[in-house]
């Protein structure tokens, strides 16, 4: 059997567009305007008081990653044609200081 680039794809978890995808890319200059500015991504955030177990917070968010494959997406926008690789493992990253800063109060906060 050969490699067609069908299955050399797969392999890669590299997956054509869809419409709906290949219309956001089209429409995303980058700018506040895009479909992924501030215009039209909702953002919130919650804030938990008392102790945090941060290995718990880690292994809920990593379930979280692992059960919605949006998550471990990419869309890779350079290329051409353009297309999304899914990612079989991911694990959301601590920046460094974030849960120090998150935890003691000092995160910058808009007034």
């Amino acid at each position: 059997m050969t490699d067609t680039s069908v299955t050399r794809d797969q392999e890669l978890n590299r997956y054509p567009l869809s419409f709906t995808q290949e219309w956001f890319v089209t429409m995303d200059k980058g700018d506040d305007g895009g479909p992924f500015g501030r215009r039209y991504v909702l953002v919130s955030a919650l804030r938990i008081t008392g102790p945090v177990d941060l290995a718990v917070l880690q292994g809920a968010l990593d379930d979280v990653v692992v059960r919605h494959e949006l998550l471990r997406t990419l869309v890779v926008r350079d290329a051409d044609p353009p297309y999304q690789q899914c990612a079989r493992r991911a694990r959301y990253r601590w920046r460094s200081g974030t849960c120090r800063r998150l935890l003691t109060g000092t995160w910058p906060s808009k007034s």
